[in-house]
C-alpha cells in the first residue's frame, strides 16, 4: 500500500517510497531515464482533490521496447503482472493503467501509418478506456522523446481523462 503522504508514492524494488523522477530507475537501469507522464499524472490528480486516498505509482516502463514485446506470457508482461501483484499487497487498489507507447512508433513510422494508428486509437469507444493524443507536443533534444514540458502536459491530460471516471 502506498505510504501515507500528501505526495504520490512509487513502487521501487517492490517497496513504497516517495515518488521522484525518474520513476522507473529500478527497472530500466541500462539507460539514463528521464521524465515521463506518471508523476505529473499523480500530482494533477492530487490537485483535483478527488478524495481517492493515497496515490501509488507502479512504474513498468522499459525504454526502446516495441508494443509486441509486451504480449501476454512474455517477460515484460510477466514483470508488469508481478509488480502489479506486489502493489496490491496490503490493500492497494489499481484504479488506472497508463499506457504510453508513442516515441518508438513515431521513429519507425512511414507514410500515413502513424495517422492511421492515431485515428484508430482516438476512435476507441470502450467503457473505462480513454486515449490522449501527444500530437503537437514539443519534441525533446533527441528528436524522439517529448520534451519535459510535453511529458508533463501528457500526464496532465491523462489526469483529466481519469478524472472523468471519478466525477
Amino acid at each position: 500500500m502506498p505510504i501515507k503522504s500528501k505526495n504520490p508514492s512509487a513502487q521501487c524494488q517492490n517497496k513504497w517510497e516517495e515518488a521522484r523522477p525518474p520513476l522507473h530507475r529500478d527497472i530500466d537501469y541500462l539507460k539514463a531515464c528521464g521524465i515521463g507522464p506518471g508523476l505529473a499524472f499523480a500530482n494533477s490528480i492530487l490537485k483535483k482533490n478527488l478524495s481517492i486516498g493515497e496515490i501509488g505509482l507502479v512504474p513498468c516502463a522499459i525504454g526502446g521496447t516495441q508494443i509486441s514485446e509486451w504480449r501476454r506470457g512474455g517477460p515484460l508482461y510477466e514483470q508488469l503482472l508481478s509488480r502489479a501483484h506486489a502493489a496490491l499487497q496490503g490493500g492497494g487498489i489499481i484504479r488506472a493503467i497508463l499506457w504510453y507507447q508513442v516515441q518508438v512508433a513515431l521513429a519507425s513510422a512511414e507514410g500515413p501509418y502513424i495517422d492511421d494508428i492515431r485515428k484508430a486509437q482516438l476512435g476507441i469507444d470502450l467503457p473505462n478506456v480513454k486515449c490522449v493524443d501527444a500530437k503537437g507536443m514539443k519534441i525533446g533534444y533527441d528528436g524522439l522523446h517529448l520534451s519535459t514540458e510535453g511529458e508533463v502536459h501528457v500526464g496532465q491530460m491523462m489526469a483529466d481523462a481519469f478524472a472523468q471516471f471519478i466525477a
